[in-house]
């Protein structure tokens, strides 16, 4: 099948107004590295202990993302940054974003804990989606 050429943006990011993407200093990314090296942990157990995808952490020590507020907060915690490192941070962080965002959906059910109060248009049902 042959797809039609899209020179434009497309998708849900053509659909925005703001669709600028938020990223840190190349600084700011080799910091948290070497934090994260200092505690000596791999990307999946600096995720773990922030509570984000490691993905995530890759994300930010590649600069290609910022994070939110509540993110940095979390960061400087786990990885018991300096003030001078936590300023760093805080100050590149995007406010609501990202977990903070207003536009988040709240009572998304996670199908590994079975927690929240619905996902993607599912209609509560009473059934235990948990097993």
């Amino acid at each position: 099948m042959v797809h039609a050429d899209f020179s434009g943006p497309h998708g849900a990011r053509a659909a925005s107004d703001d669709s600028t993407r938020h990223t840190i200093t190349p600084e700011l990314a080799e910091m948290l590295a070497a934090a994260r090296r200092r505690r000596g942990w791999s990307l999946r157990e600096a995720a773990r202990n922030v509570g984000v995808a490691f993905g995530t952490i890759a994300h930010l020590e590649h600069a290609r993302r910022a994070p939110s507020a509540t993110v940095a907060r979390n960061i400087i915690r786990a990885y018991q940054l300096t003030e001078a490192e936590a300023d760093m941070l805080c100050a590149e962080a995007v406010e609501l974003a990202g977990k903070d965002s207003p536009f988040k959906r709240a009572g998304r059910v996670s199908m590994r804990t079975g927690s929240g109060g619905g996902f993607y248009g599912a209609q509560q049902s009473g059934r235990d989606w948990t097993h």
